[in-house]
């Protein structure tokens, strides 16, 4: 009978955000994830072969996790509501869970593609599928109808803006101050308001 696996794929995903909480981004090598979990580096390649499949598989994680708060605050019913909460969305999943909002801070989609594992391809092409769903959703609530320019608008407000404001914070290894989030809201109501 084969022994049980004693680090899963989870446990070693953990361990990578704490090494990045406590590292930073650049912190984060297969080393450090194996001292951290108290493994072996062969651990983690038993589970990912190679760095960039941990990485992008954290990657994952980190945004569907940042996401789902995004589409519940978009999927409130009154267009108000679902704006103020879902502009403030980022800044608030950052200050509670900063290590993953580093993580996307860090790493852009576009910046994993070219390392990006062939076999996870298809998995990070629809990954924000449900998020670009649920922004056209409200891009309709908000305005009554879409057109490219309002869903422009509303990708900037929903979106662009409140990452913009936070990352520079991130990258520093801060969460993001709370006295941001005022302004935050002013300058999506603003792109809202030119579309």
């Amino acid at each position: 009978m084969p022994r049980p696996a004693r680090f899963d794929q989870g446990t070693i995903l953990d361990a990578a955000l704490r090494v990045i909480a406590a590292h930073g981004p650049a912190g984060m090598t297969v080393e450090a994830v194996a001292g951290e979990m108290g493994g072996h580096v062969g651990s983690i390649y038993y589970r990912f072969p190679t760095k960039d499949h941990l990485l992008a598989r954290l990657w994952i994680r980190c945004a569907r996790t940042g996401q789902a708060g995004m589409i519940a605050a978009l999927s409130v019913e009154d267009v108000e509501t679902a704006l103020r909460t879902a502009v403030l969305h980022y800044p608030r999943w950052a200050r509670e869970d900063r290590p993953a909002a580093q993580v996307l801070a860090a790493y852009g989609r576009e910046q994993l593609s070219p390392h990006w594992p062939d076999d996870l391809a298809a998995e990070l092409a629809t990954v924000n599928d449900d998020l670009a769903a649920a922004v056209s959703r409200f891009t309709g609530s908000w305005y009554g109808e879409v057109t490219p320019a309002r869903r422009r608008a509303a990708t900037l407000a929903l979106l662009d803006l409140p990452g913009a404001a936070i990352r520079r914070y991130l990258l520093a290894g801060r969460p993001p101050p709370s006295g941001l989030d005022a302004v935050i809201l002013a300058a999506s109501r603003a792109a809202l308001d030119a579309a």
